[in-house]
């Protein structure tokens, strides 16, 4: 097959917009009801995107792509897809309890930004041609959307060290250190709540996002891909890892153990490299407390939140987890009701 001929390089600032637990609320609509929201949805989006210079890849189903070319006219393009980002969740904010208070499906963003060189261009497929995007921008940004909370945005540095007119020293902007693949060390990462200043409309926005979703939980956990991958040792032997959340993990034990139980947990992936990483950033050795006990099959569920943990430390084990499940799966990893 010959090569693209129209594939370029080209500079630009990546914004990922994840929606949160679409496949649950999906569950629970019409089809046409949930394309109608979709619709809508994606309107705002790219209106937005365009009005401040940006162009928009509606490719993945419950993930969307903006571009913002560094060439382009009408700023700086680290600017305008940090106004395009908190101009959409601050407007999607007010649109969620409109539709919420309707009955409507309620679609929550999470949102991840990044910049570098990306490549562009078109696949020659089968039968008929595909435009395509790649870059590590591109997977940064989907990786910093994933793991932002709903109604805010992570910002990568290669972003922010490019804002002009942005003040990152404001206060609603905090700094998070993440550990993201192929960095040599943590990177600092500012993350930005659009709705800090909002806290009845963050409030109504949760409660109509939780109605909608079923029983989504208040914090959003990941189920792993390879749960035999991370064996965890307690007390009570060997667990393996189920799930995890910016907060804490979910074991699988034979035992029945009670709220509030004080466990020493020893992380012990059978990847020597993920053993590694997690050794070299002290995370290998942690203590969780019991919040949750689920009966599964002929095990117990056991959902811990991490005690001797920084905010910092559980954003970057989070990412370090999330990078090994990444590297051995394609799967996408919905949150877990």
């Amino acid at each position: 097959m010959p090569p693209t001929s129209d594939a370029k390089l080209a500079e630009a600032t990546v914004v990922a917009i994840k929606i949160v637990a679409l496949s649950t609320i999906a569950a629970r609509f019409e089809p046409k009801v949930l394309f109608q929201a979709l619709d809508e949805l994606i309107t705002t989006i790219g209106d937005s995107a365009r009005g401040l210079g940006g162009h928009v890849d509606p490719g993945y189903r419950s993930e969307f792509l903006a571009f913002f070319a560094q060439a382009a006219e009408g700023g700086n393009a680290n600017d305008n897809a940090f106004m395009f980002a908190n101009q959409l969740q601050e407007a999607n904010a007010a649109r969620l309890i409109e539709c919420g208070t309707n009955s409507l499906p309620t679609l929550a963003l999470r949102i991840g930004i990044d910049s570098g060189v990306i490549c562009l261009g078109t696949l020659q497929a089968a039968r008929r041609p595909i435009r395509g995007y790649f870059g590590a921008a591109i997977e940064t940004a989907r990786l910093l959307a994933e793991m932002c909370d709903p109604h805010a945005l992570l910002i990568s540095d290669a972003t922010s060290d490019g804002f002009k007119e942005i003040d990152a020293n404001a206060s609603n902007f905090k700094t998070r250190m993440l550990d993201l693949p192929d960095s040599s060390a943590p990177r600092a990462m500012l993350y930005f709540d659009t709705l800090e200043f909002e806290p009845d409309i963050r409030h109504r926005a949760s409660q109509l996002l939780s109605a909608c979703a079923g029983s989504i939980r208040q914090e959003q956990r990941w189920r792993l891909t390879l749960p035999d991958s991370l064996v965890v040792m307690t007390k009570f032997g060997a667990a393996m890892a189920y799930d995890v959340s910016r907060s804490g993990i979910g074991l699988l034990l034979t035992d029945e153990l009670a709220i509030g139980t004080k466990l020493g947990l020893t992380v012990s992936p059978r990847d020597e490299r993920l053993q590694g990483r997690l050794q070299r950033r002290k995370l290998s050795e942690l203590v969780g407390v019991v919040r949750t006990v689920k009966k599964v099959s002929d095990r117990f569920l056991i959902g811990l939140s991490f005690e001797n943990l920084s905010e910092e430390q559980k954003d970057r084990f989070l990412a370090i987890i999330f990078e090994s499940q990444r590297s051995s799966s394609d799967r996408d990893r919905e949150p877990v009701a």
